[in-house]
């Protein structure tokens, strides 16, 4: 019994000691792991407070990009509606302008083909009494015969002058179309 009891306390205080041994290892480990632990949380409040603040910085960026997206919008909007009032304004201008040009070409034929006829009529009226001359000298003495085909070569000239007068008068509408 003496030997059992003495073993048993023998095992008892291996036991004791081996208890021992494993609640400091024990502690040991659970003050790494709490260490590790505070690490992680600073760590990750750390970071926390990081991503808290770029997140904040990103907002900020955000709502002032928004801002100037806002502002460019509506200065957008304000050049849009100036170019198309200067755009209407301009073509208002050209039509304008389109129908005074129109109006002076309209002017300018009707003064050229005016000018054409007053200057026709007063050659035509001049040949005209140059022929009656002509005939009242040919009925008179039929001698002044050479005279008069003198005289009806330059009445020809003239009308070769007034043709070429009336195509020049063609030609410079036709010009003045162009250019209209």
């Amino acid at each position: 019994i003496s030997q059992n009891l003495t073993e048993t306390t023998n095992c008892l205080n291996e036991l004791s000691q081996a208890k021992f041994k494993l609640e400091r290892e024990y502690q040991a480990q659970i003050q790494m792991l709490q260490s590790k632990l505070d690490d992680v949380l600073q760590d990750s409040e750390t970071k926390a407070k990081s991503n808290t603040d770029r997140t904040l910085r990103l907002e900020a960026e955000l709502n002032a990009t928004a801002s100037r997206c806002q502002e460019l919008l509506r200065r957008n909007d304000v050049l849009t509606k100036e170019i198309n009032t200067q755009k209407n304004n301009y073509e208002q201008k050209l039509l304008q302008s389109l129908e005074a040009a129109k109006k002076e070409r309209e002017n300018l034929i009707q003064k050229a083909i005016s000018e054409a006829k007053d200057s026709y009529q007063v050659e035509y009226d001049s040949l005209t009494s140059k022929m009656n001359q002509a005939e009242m000298m040919i009925s008179q003495k039929d001698g002044i015969l050479k005279d008069m085909e003198l005289k009806n070569q330059e009445f020809k000239k003239q009308i070769d002058s007034l043709k070429e007068k009336a195509s020049q008068l063609e030609a410079r509408n036709k010009n003045l179309d162009s250019k209209v």
